[in-house]
């Protein structure tokens, strides 16, 4: 007679033994207790998502308006494949391969017609953390969507890759700020600090970029460029001669960026070149190191933007707000 066994099933700490011993128990249960929402998926932000279900972290796919899946997204989007294109839905294409990759975990996906209809929903969506590309926007939605996340108490990351660059602004918490504990030594950690993130809406109406503090000394041209790509968009014809005018505005050379003839292509790279994969997903890698630092309290995370340079290999954090906002 055939006897038929019942297959187990795994507790929390057999799948995520090797977190658990990274983390700790508590942080993982910070992070299962965690709800992370994905604006419009792209190349780089689909790196960040593989790490984010890894984790066994809830996610949400939101899709804003026309979503059809293109050539550009089937080559950088780890999700999509060439029969995925021209599909209805670059979301609801991946929905599935997402799951895949963690079936101990709920990864969801939620379709609005517009920013606003979105937004209208924050207050009480329960999200600890929104991912979204930011070129795609205008200047006025990124900042919307920042405010929005700071007053309903969500974390931001907005993250975009460009040719071999890539750029990112890191939001933590809300208005009462990010309480986190560092390390401080082998098994030891700091007393609880709070951080309070200023919102994009500062870093854009910053007057001097020239003076902006790095760890290496001077601005990295792939966070100017990022600034001025998010600043610019619709411009049009008139594209060059902003970028021109920004560079003054900001006390920067009119050459920060390269020749005349750089300055007209970077459009190009900007908002049409597809994703390059491999830096999608150096990048994508570091910020999701960024979001697990968010989602367990532990670890010092960004302030507040991050840079990455793919033909340098050379990744940047770049400081701006006031520091005294950073320790409280």
């Amino acid at each position: 007679m055939l006897t038929k066994h019942k297959m187990a099933t795994p507790s929390t700490d057999q799948i995520y033994d090797r977190q658990i011993r990274l983390w700790g128990a508590e942080s993982q249960t910070r992070m299962m207790q965690s709800h992370v929402a994905f604006v419009n998926v792209s190349g780089l932000t689909s790196e960040v998502l593989k790490n984010v279900v890894l984790a066994g972290i809830k996610c949400t796919l939101i899709s804003i308006g026309p979503r059809v899946v293109s050539e550009a997204d089937a080559a950088s989007n780890l999700f999509l494949r060439k029969g995925d294109i021209g599909a209805a839905n670059v979301e609801a294409a991946s929905q599935a391969r997402v799951q895949e990759l963690n079936v101990h975990t709920t990864v969801e996906h939620l379709v609005y017609g517009d920013l606003s209809s979105f937004l209208s929903t924050l207050p009480t969506s329960g999200y600890t953390l929104l991912v979204s590309p930011a070129l795609g926007m205008s200047t006025l939605d990124s900042q919307t969507i920042s405010s929005s996340c700071r007053a309903s108490g969500s974390s931001l990351i907005l993250c975009d890759s460009f040719g071999f660059h890539a750029c990112a602004f890191l939001q933590v918490g809300g208005d009462e700020g990010h309480t986190y504990r560092k390390e401080a030594g082998k098994d030891k950690l700091s007393d609880p600090m709070t951080a309070i993130y200023p919102v994009i809406e500062g870093a854009d109406s910053l007057g001097d970029w020239e003076g902006l503090k790095t760890r290496f000394g001077g601005v990295p041209k792939e966070w100017v460029a990022w600034m001025i790509g998010r600043m610019g968009r619709g411009k049009g014809e008139d594209w060059k001669f902003f970028a021109e005018e920004t560079l003054k505005a900001k006390k920067l050379p009119s050459t920060y960026l390269g020749s005349q003839d750089d300055l007209a292509a970077l459009p190009k790279s900007l908002y049409s070149s597809p994703c390059i994969v491999p830096v999608c997903a150096v990048f994508g890698g570091q910020l999701g190191q960024e979001v697990l630092k968010m989602l367990t309290t532990k670890g010092e995370c960004a302030w507040n933007f991050l840079t990455f340079n793919g033909e340098t290999q050379i990744a940047r954090e770049v400081r701006v707000g006031p520091d005294d906002g950073k320790k409280q």
